[in-house]
């Protein structure tokens, strides 16, 4: 049973939840939610983020979330409730604090809780997955001993639970293909508003009547690239879209394989020619900024290397100069515009506090042309998405339609039993 428990920490890793970005504390000039497709001067300001009780991550663990959690972990697997009970009765606080590091066990119990439907049919691949190692294992037991008659038996069921897994596998992703239909749907039929003149015109003035009430400036910022999820269509995609594979089980490979590992956290390579490059970013940013971040490098290089690494949006905009120089050049006169935004609202605000309503006029008349650049700015950045995501259903049709078909689907099957019944390889001492 205890095998079988670690069968099914394997399985929870497989079925991967989103990857968690990892943005750190940036730069003045450049926030920690520069990736998004939307200009900033176009959302609402960012709530903070709060950890509730029930959060992997939070500080307490509700007795009603550890009660969800055991209930779930019975039923992917019995023994796995029984260690857990276990060890809450042995040590409290390692129980909680492998609880809070089990985010497949908390993505399961979040699935129980927003679709139950979805969860049971999870459940049933949790089940075949963990049948099909168990198998797999028995097959290649069998052959060790040299029992061929129970090893062929063995193979053939095998084969009907890997079937069984394909098709799950296809069913995923035709639904992942009608989620993606939906958005491009969704975002083209939004884009096709925003491009009218009327709303435009709109659009532009609700803007200028929002920064004429405002108080304070916010904080500049750039957008970068699509974020998040299934809705996303940049470099991340290729976390949800890389090929089936028998090595993988028709499904992304997964980063981790175990139940109990911390997220992952990208380390940042900092070689003299990016430190460079980050600093000539900087410069281009502001001026002062990065005459700051030289003299700290000067002074401390620890620190300016751990500085450097915490404002990780320069670090990206500098991999971004590197990568696309064009594209670089052109998000930077987002963020001067974006900059020329708040310094013009700023002055604006302040001349109509103080009676100076001439110049307020002709400040607002200035700023409405800037606001018109960024309205401009942000249905590029739209149409580009939306390009993209019909890249990404063309392409995942194609993919889908492939694996359809009798040929492939049985070279698929006959590929993975293969994998699956190679001897694994001795771990060195």
């Amino acid at each position: 049973m205890r095998q079988s428990g670690l069968s099914i920490l394997c399985i929870l890793a497989i079925w991967a939840t989103p990857l968690l970005p990892c943005h750190a504390a940036v730069a003045d000039n450049v926030p920690e939610d520069a990736e998004r497709h939307v200009p900033a001067a176009e959302r609402k300001p960012d709530s903070p983020r709060r950890h509730g009780s029930g959060s992997p991550n939070g500080n307490e663990l509700s007795p009603e979330m550890v009660k969800e959690c055991l209930a779930v972990a019975a039923e992917i697997d019995p023994q796995l409730a029984v260690d857990l009970r276990g060890l809450r009765s042995r040590n409290t606080e390692a129980f909680e604090k492998q609880l809070r590091l089990s985010r497949r066990l908390f993505a399961m119990v979040e699935l129980k809780r927003r679709d139950p439907a979805a969860y049971r049919s999870k459940l049933v691949e949790l089940n075949v997955d963990a049948e099909i190692n168990r198998l797999a294992e028995a097959v290649r037991a069998a052959r060790r001993t040299g029992q061929d008659k129970d090893a062929e038996l063995l193979t053939g069921e095998l084969r009907g639970q890997v079937i069984r897994q394909q098709v799950f596998n296809i069913k995923s992703r035709e639904e992942y293909l009608c989620r993606l239909q939906e958005l491009t749907q969704r975002v083209e039929s939004e884009l096709g508003l925003e491009t009218d003149s009327a709303a435009f015109d709109r659009n532009v003035e609700e803007r200028l009547i929002q920064l004429c009430s405002e108080t304070e400036s916010r904080p500049v910022r750039i957008a970068l690239r699509p974020r998040g999820g299934p809705e996303s269509t940049g470099d991340d995609q290729s976390q949800d879209l890389r090929p089936i594979s028998p090595e993988n089980g028709f499904r992304r490979e997964p980063w981790g394989r175990r139940l109990d590992r911390p997220m992952r956290v990208t380390v940042l390579k900092l070689d003299p020619e990016m430190i460079e490059l980050c600093l000539e970013v900087a410069g281009e940013i502001d001026p002062a900024k990065a005459a700051k971040l030289r003299e700290l490098r000067d002074r401390d290089a620890d620190a300016f290397e751990q500085k450097l690494r915490h404002s990780r949006q320069i670090v990206a905009l500098a991999q971004l100069k590197k990568r696309d120089p064009s594209l670089y050049d052109r998000k930077l006169v987002e963020l001067n515009t974006d900059a020329e935004v708040t310094r013009l609202a700023a002055q604006m605000r302040d001349a109509t506090r103080n009676g100076r309503n001439r110049e307020a006029q002709d400040l607002k008349n200035q700023l409405r042309g800037q606001v018109i650049l960024q309205r401009g700015f942000s249905i590029c950045a739209r149409q580009e998405h939306l390009g993209r995501l019909q890249e990404l259903v063309q392409r995942l049709g194609k993919e889908v339609e492939q694996c359809r078909t009798p040929e492939h689907f049985q070279k698929a099957v006959d590929e993975r039993i293969s994998h699956l019944l190679k001897e694994p390889s001795p771990r060195p001492p």
